[in-house]
């Protein structure tokens, strides 16, 4: 699975369990904050105090409390590296925001009409629909590679994403060597060999002597790859080159020009 969809569709988990947390902790603000509140509002005495207005306090104080156990999604709405999972936690944070805005307008709505306050029967269902559906619904979203939030805040160019990881191209396989020489094919894997054992100089000694042979240009190319690898010099420039270009070298222009270019090096007296 593309890793972008794994963390964003990850991240609604925390969705589903929520209550778990938020219900206690709701629960524990409301005792806490109606005690205190009583004190506050009723300490004149009993006899003229505004309950409803201690239950609206208490309430309201429970429900924005326990919503805080939220904002632990601003970790991915934050993130970094994906632009999709950033919109993701976004719009997790809206579901959240939406469980948090039916029992505050209940409570607020109640008090005003004269009701029972946030235990009654239909903020309760809501709250259920929300977590039920709401989760679910962003959940598959983000399993399609999709996000509704970010298409309609007209970022959704991209969407839907690709839901399986692509696969790396293998590399090309590189040209049989079936028309080389037989003593270059076996410098050339002898100096694989080498390489492979942590024999670096070695190795360039006979990828370097490749260099200057009659080899074709496609294995000539792959010593001088094989030589970048190990951090060896592969251009002119290298002494030890020149060098094996005037004992070996087969064109007696290149091993003029190899002589005067060590001369220039100052590695020989001119003559």
């Amino acid at each position: 699975m593309n890793p972008e969809i794994r963390t964003a569709q990850n991240w609604y988990r925390w969705l589903w369990l929520s209550p778990f947390l938020t219900i206690p902790t709701l629960a524990l603000i409301g005792v806490s904050v109606y005690g205190t509140g009583y004190g506050l509002i009723c300490s004149y005495g009993s006899r003229d105090c505004p309950y409803e207005l201690v239950g609206l306090v208490s309430y309201v104080a429970a429900i924005l409390g326990s919503a805080l156990c939220h904002l632990v999604l601003l970790i991915t709405a934050t993130h970094r590296q994906s632009e999709f999972v950033r919109w993701h936690g976004r719009q997790a944070l809206l579901l959240a925001g939406v469980r948090t805005a039916v029992p505050l307008a209940f409570v607020l709505f109640n008090f005003v009409s004269g009701g029972y306050g946030f235990l009654s029967l239909y903020p309760i269902l809501g709250l259920i629909a929300v977590w039920l559906f709401g989760t679910s619904w962003g959940q598959q979203q983000a399993a399609r590679g999709d996000c509704a939030l970010m298409r309609w805040a007209g970022h959704g160019a991209g969407l839907p994403l690709p839901t399986a990881t692509p696969e790396p191209t293998p590399a090309p396989a590189l040209a049989p060597l079936a028309s080389e020489k037989a003593e270059h094919r076996t410098t050339y894997h002898r100096g694989l060999s080498l390489q492979e054992q942590g024999q670096t100089d070695a190795a360039a000694r006979l990828f370097r002597q490749l260099l200057v042979s009659d080899a074709t240009p496609a294995l000539k190319a792959r010593a001088a790859d094989q030589l970048k690898a190990l951090g060896a010099t592969a251009g002119v420039a290298s002494a030890e080159v020149l060098v094996e270009i005037i004992r070996f070298g087969p064109d007696p222009e290149q091993r003029r020009s190899a002589l005067a270019e060590l001369e220039r090096l100052g590695w020989v007296e001119a003559l």
